[in-house]
C-alpha cells in the first residue's frame, strides 16, 4: 500500500545477521508481501533485483552488496529509498557463523572453537559489513587496506537515505515510519538464535581478535549509531510518546 510519503521502491539492503529477517516480515506487512521483492539467490542477484525494478515493486530486500546495487537499472529519478542496519561486529561475526553451522554452510564437524577460528580467518570475519557496502566485487577485497575500506564503506553510507545500528531497530522503525508515512505494524522478531550460551562462550573466547579483526566495522557501527540518535532526536515529541 502507498502512503502520501512514500518513495519507491523502498530497497532495504540486508547485510546477513543484522536482524533482516524481521524486518522484511514488516515490510510484508506494510506493502503486501506481493509487493516486497526478495533478493537473495546468489547466482542471480542482479538479474532479481533488474526484475523487481521492471515490474515496478514497491519495496525490495535482499543481500544486495553495494557492487550489486551499483550495476543495476535503478534510476535515481524514481526517488528509490535506500536503507540499511548496521550490527555491533562482534555480534554479527558471531550469529553469522551459528547461522552458517545451523544451515550446515561452514563445518558439520563439533569443534566450535577450531572452526571459528577457522571462520575469523575468512572474510566472514573481517570487517564483512564495511566490505558489503564498500562497492567493491569480493575479488577486490583483499586489495584494499582498511583505510581504503573504511573511507569507501563511509562514502557510500552518504548515499542512503537513513541507516541504523541494529540495537535501535525499535527507534529506527519509528523514525522510518515518520519519514515514509507507514502505518503501525506489530510483527515477532524472526529467525533469532537459541545459541545464546555458544555465543557468550565465543564472544568471551575470542574478544580481543573479533575486536581487532572488526576495526572498520567498528567504526561504522558507531556512525551508524550516532546517526540513528541524530534521526530520533528530530522526531516529534508526540511520534515518541504514541508509539
Amino acid at each position: 500500500m502507498s502512503t502520501d510519503n512514500h518513495r519507491s521502491p523502498f530497497v532495504f539492503i540486508h547485510i546477513p545477521k543484522t536482524a533482516g529477517s524481521s524486518f522484511r516480515h514488516h515490510l510484508n506487512g506494510i506493502y503486501g508481501r506481493e509487493q516486497v521483492a526478495l533478493v537473495y539467490d546468489r547466482n542471480s542477484r542482479l538479474n532479481d533485483l533488474n526484475q523487481a525494478i521492471t515490474e515496478n515493486k514497491l519495496a525490495i530486500s535482499g543481500h544486495i552488496s553495494l557492487d550489486i546495487l551499483k550495476a543495476a537499472q535503478l534510476n535515481p529519478a524514481t526517488n528509490p529509498f535506500l536503507f540499511t542496519f548496521i550490527r555491533k561486529p562482534e555480534n554479527q561475526v558471531v550469529s553469522h557463523f551459528l547461522h552458517k553451522m545451523r544451515d550446515r554452510k561452514w563445518k558439520t564437524s563439533n569443534e566450535l572453537f577450531p572452526d571459528f577460528a577457522e571462520f575469523l580467518d575468512s572474510p566472514f570475519g573481517n570487517n564483512w559489513q564495511s566490505h558489503f557496502l564498500s562497492g567493491w566485487d569480493k575479488s577486490e577485497w583483499k586489495e584494499h587496506s582498511n583505510e581504503e575500506l573504511k573511507e569507501a564503506a563511509k562514502s557510500n553510507l552518504k548515499k542512503f537515505d537513513f541507516y541504523s545500528e541494529t540495537e535501535s531497530y525499535n527507534k529506527a522503525l519509528l523514525i522510518l515510519r515518520h519519514k515514509l508515512g507507514w502505518k503501525r505494524f506489530s510483527a515477532e522478531d524472526r529467525n533469532v538464535s537459541n545459541n545464546k550460551r555458544t555465543s557468550e562462550a565465543l564472544l568471551f573466547e575470542f574478544e580481543s581478535e573479533l575486536k581487532s579483526r572488526n576495526k572498520v566495522d567498528q567504526s561504522l557501527y558507531l556512525r551508524a549509531k550516532r546517526n540513528c540518535e541524530s534521526e530520533y532526536a528530530k522526531l516529534p515529541l508526540m511520534r515518541k510518546l504514541f508509539k
